[in-house]
């Protein structure tokens, strides 16, 4: 037994109530029980469970069941009507499907309202034609017999011109009873075909090797084709693959006063063909370009290694402010950067905007100073430097500001600075912030001396008790002082023994503090 309502019983058609016996369910099914719904006689079968489902809280709940099988012997049954035209009798007992009917012919006993049955059958439907294959209608398959195929027969699937391949069928199934079930086609393997268009294209010519096409002369590539097929399913064979062939270009160079391209201009950068470069006076020397054989590309530059075009420099009359030449004689080789300039000079010979030969000065950058440290606010309270322009190489001092105490750091700008903006290397010094004497000292509190750090020391002053925390603190305006917590006055109640306080402890108690107050009228009358 478990907890919950009961589910209510099923409700029954009039037919189900001739087959169907429930009484062994009562009124209704508790929750977690089930009970059998039985055959009716004359009906025969096996029993089947309804159940009610554990914790039901709805007593609206139908029990859950699957009908049994209760069915009559067909001997057994009435024949109240003539046999159907789709069903035939069959020697032996049983029943078959008609000629142009497709099923399994069932023959069972069917109850009507009044519970009087009847035999009955069942599962044989009207064969019907299978649908024609739309789908394959198109410039590939002829199916054009395939419109209206009776069940188990067949219509032929070719391939229609101008594809060529084998031949197939498409069948209907013997027992088929739905006419929009199509056909089961098995599709030919088809390959389209075109002829040779009836004048060569421009760029191409017909040959008796390969695939039957090549590139025609001033024309470069290979030569392909496809077959394509159109709208109306015409297929046409369609060429590509060849272009004309197409100088190339002189190539860019970052040097115009170096290369001479005079002698690969023209029919000299036609494909297939090469061309001497030479190096411009002053410059000496000369190496080969050439065009690919076919090329198509009119973009395409000539192939070409740069040759090692060589030039001597004079003497050169104005040398640039950083460098220096040793010995004193200014040409290609022996030069260093001046002071005030650091680097590795690098001199070339090149030529200036009339192609002249020039000597070319790079690498010798001027010394700059240094940034000063850039300081937050926080720091701007600890430290102060004389860090203004500090030359490269140079350094100058970080101390501690008031009311910070402590060591002195260096800032040092690199030797060979010549980076704009670069800052000061430097690490802070070690600062530590003191705090002035308070004068007055606030009520409460007494120095207490130097403990072995260097920090002052508080005590709580006489008539005063707890632990004093004192602490140094520095502002946003960067001024010190202490913050004073911890020591409270003592509590000098009225004389007499405190609630709170009791037995030979309270008492002792008691007469210190009256002892104290005594003491305290005293000095005032003092």
């Amino acid at each position: 037994m478990t907890c919950g309502v009961p589910c209510q019983l099923m409700e029954l058609s009039l037919a189900d109530q001739c087959r169907f016996d429930v009484s062994g369910c009562g009124e209704n099914v508790p929750a977690g029980t089930s009970c059998p719904i039985a055959c009716r006689s004359p009906f025969a079968g096996e029993a089947a469970p309804a159940s009610c489902p554990p914790g039901n809280t709805d007593p609206s709940t139908p029990v859950e069941w699957t009908a049994p099988d209760c069915d009559l012997f067909a001997s057994d049954c009435p024949i109240l009507m003539d046999l159907p035209e789709a069903y035939l009798e069959v020697e032996g007992g049983g029943y078959t499907c008609a000629e142009g009917f497709a099923g399994t012919a069932v023959a069972r006993c069917v109850p009507d309202e009044e519970c009087k049955s009847s035999l009955q059958w069942f599962g044989c439907e009207q064969t019907a034609a299978c649908a024609p294959p739309l789908n394959l209608i198109g410039c590939l398959l002829d199916v054009m017999q395939c419109s209206e195929v009776k069940p188990g027969g067949s219509c032929p699937v070719s391939c229609r011109f101008p594809y060529t391949g084998w031949s197939s069928v498409a069948v209907c199934r013997p027992d088929n009873v739905d006419e929009e079930v199509g056909l089961l086609v098995v599709e030919p393997q088809c390959t389209l075909t075109c002829e040779d268009p009836p004048n060569e294209p421009e760029g191409y010519v017909k040959v008796s090797t390969g695939n039957g096409w090549a590139c025609a002369p001033g024309y470069g590539g290979d030569a392909q084709w496809d077959c394509v097929i159109d709208s109306v399913c015409a297929s046409k064979k369609v060429l590509s693959g060849c272009s004309l062939l197409a100088r190339c270009i002189l190539p860019e160079v970052e040097n115009a006063c170096m290369y001479d391209f005079t002698r690969c201009i023209g029919e000299a950068a036609s494909p297939g063909r090469s061309c001497q470069v030479h190096c411009k006076q002053p410059y000496q020397g000369n190496t080969n370009a050439s065009c690919p054989n076919g090329n198509t590309n009119p973009l395409r530059q000539l192939s070409w290694e740069e040759p090692n075009c060589q030039i001597a420099c004079a003497e050169v009359a104005d040398v640039p402010v950083g460098y220096l030449s040793h010995p004193y004689i200014r040409v290609f080789g022996g030069w260093q950067c001046t002071d005030g300039y650091a680097g590795v000079p690098s001199i070339s010979c090149a030529t200036d905007g009339n192609c002249n030969p020039q000597l070319r000065f790079s690498g010798c950058n001027a010394l700059l100073p240094c940034e000063p440290p850039i300081l937050s606010q926080g720091k701007l309270c600890a430290f102060q430097h004389t860090c203004i322009s500090v030359r490269s190489g140079d350094s100058c001092e970080v101390t501690c500001r008031a009311p910070y105490v402590g060591g002195v750091a260096f800032a040092t700008c690199p030797p060979n600075n010549t980076i704009v903006g670069r800052e000061l290397v430097w690490d802070e010094p070690n600062c530590n912030l003191q705090c002035p004497m308070p004068d007055p000292v606030p009520a409460g509190y007494l120095p207490d001396g130097i403990d072995m750090t260097g920090k002052q020391k508080w005590t709580c002053a006489s008539r005063y008790e707890g632990i004093p925390d004192v602490k140094c603190d520095i502002g946003d305006d960067c001024v010190a002082a202490y913050i004073f917590e911890g020591c409270v006055p003592q509590w000098l109640g009225p004389v007499g023994p405190r609630a709170s306080c009791g037995g030979i402890g309270g008492l002792r108690l008691w007469l210190i503090l009256a002892k104290l107050q005594l003491s305290a009228i005293g000095d005032i009358y003092n």
